[in-house]
């Protein structure tokens, strides 16, 4: 049995943050048919008709059997002036599981990393790509040390950045207390009194 519990936030606030995106409509994605390795394999049945992409948790309409992605359905159920129908059949939407061999086609298809843009090269299965993005090296994230830096760099670039950051703890040699690094020189000609 395949489990697609991919989250759609995960993937919305790191392509955000990957591409500077800030649509927060909803159905801004991490794929695009443009990001699959083998795209001119896209079927039809594996794109979300409210997004025009591929597929992220999608479920279908009890009624009609039309699929979604879960988010792109959720968001449209909010804003319609219809209430809670179907955009395809009208009726009421109920949830209804996606066939496996949907999920199964889904699970076959390879990406290329969110954070191809920043250089990474990794393409991997769609149910390992998340795991490789929470850990990406091309990953921008933020110099956090004692929350006064707040540096923005590449993780690949953090190492080095630790080593030179003013702001970053050092272990005193003598008390075993951390201070920034910037104030270790003064703690130390202190420490000794």
């Amino acid at each position: 049995l395949i489990s697609f519990s991919l989250s759609r936030s995960f993937f919305s606030d790191n392509m955000e943050a990957a591409a500077g995106d800030n649509s927060g409509d909803g159905t801004h994605r991490f794929t695009t048919l443009d990001s699959l390795v083998e795209s001119e394999q896209i079927d039809d049945e594996l794109i979300c008709s409210i997004c025009e992409d591929v597929f992220i948790d999608p479920i279908s309409c009890k009624e009609c059997t039309f699929m979604y992605c879960r988010a792109c359905i959720e968001a449209s159920l909010k804003t319609s002036y219809s209430g809670k129908s179907c955009p395809r059949c009208k009726h009421d939407f109920r949830e209804q599981a996606v066939p496996l061999a949907i999920k199964s086609m889904l699970a076959q298809k390879k990406y290329y990393c969110i954070y191809k843009s920043q250089g990474c090269e990794e393409h991997q299965r769609f149910d390992a790509i998340e795991k490789h993005q929470n850990s990406c090296d091309f990953q921008q994230i933020v110099c956090l040390a004692f929350t006064e830096c707040g540096t923005k760099l590449l993780r690949k670039d953090m190492k080095v950045h630790q080593e030179e950051c003013p702001f970053f703890p050092i272990t005193c040699e003598f008390c075993e207390e951390d201070f920034q690094r910037r104030k270790i020189d003064i703690h130390i000609k202190n420490c000794f009194l």
